[in-house]
């Protein structure tokens, strides 16, 4: 599963395993299910997860929610594109179909985004994509909202350090200010007799 050029880190990251309390065991399962997942294990942070703990709690959520069909989330996946989906200038912001772009965005992005594809399937976070609309297919940035107070939680470019550009930011202002104004469907709590 490791790369060749990756294996003299691999005595270090173990070092650091045992150091920080986890087992050998849980890294070697991270590994299978990333494999399993088709993590790109060629990025250094992804091979070698600073929490091991979260990374692997993560990645056995996202194989769960993988083999499970997710009945709710159609209905959901509606309510998000009637909130949050947005066009102008050029750019875009889309859902996610389901729990697989997720993950993918989070591989091809290399940051950690598909650990949040669980989440984002339940409906305790909402993960969107902005795009150009002209190269809808590329990821160019990812946003994580609060449905609640709907505020961005964080905006994560690619291995979370590129910035937006300016033309980028402008849209995402905007959008921000057109979503406030938006309403969220409330989720009717049904009382027990």
């Amino acid at each position: 599963v490791i790369p060749k050029k990756s294996k003299n880190k691999l005595y270090d990251y173990l070092d650091y395993i045992i150091a920080n309390n986890n087992s050998q065991i849980m890294y070697i399962d991270y590994l299978e299910i990333a494999k399993e997942l088709k993590y790109d294990l060629s990025v250094h942070n992804v091979l070698f997860p600073k929490n091991l703990k979260e990374a692997h709690d993560n990645a056995v959520k996202n194989r769960r929610i993988k083999a499970e069909k997710d009945l709710d989330y159609p209905k959901r996946y509606k309510e998000l594109i009637k909130m949050y989906e947005y066009e102008k200038d050029g750019f875009s912001v889309i859902i996610p179909k389901g729990s697989e772009e997720i993950i993918t965005e989070g591989k091809r992005m290399a940051h950690c985004v598909g650990g949040y594809a669980h989440r984002h399937m339940t409906g305790a976070t909402t993960i969107l994509f902005l795009r150009k609309t002209d190269d809808i297919e590329n990821p160019l940035y990812t946003i994580e909202i609060d449905d609640k107070s709907k505020s961005v939680r964080q905006i994560q470019g690619y291995n979370n350090k590129t910035p937006l550009t300016e033309e980028a930011e402008a849209f995402f202002n905007e959008w921000k200010e057109e979503i406030k104004h938006r309403k969220i469907k409330k989720k009717k709590i049904k009382k027990s007799a």
